[in-house]
């Protein structure tokens, strides 16, 4: 009986390391697109300015 304890003990600490695990790998996932996302708005947002300035340059020019 000893062992069948320390078995499943085993099995629900191996469970509970596997599911936490999961949860971290997911919450970082989301992490990592929200970050991805903001860095890509920004781009967008740069070349929109930079752009815009050209623009603004080269009609000065004409």
């Amino acid at each position: 009986m000893p062992l069948e304890r320390a078995l499943n003990e085993f099995k629900r600490a191996e469970n509970a390391f596997r599911q936490t695990c999961a949860t971290e790998v997911l919450t970082r996932q989301h992490d990592v697109l929200a970050l991805q996302e903001s860095f890509s708005d920004a781009i967008t947002e740069l070349t929109r300015v930079v752009a815009e300035q050209l623009r603004a340059e080269m009609a000065k020019k004409q």
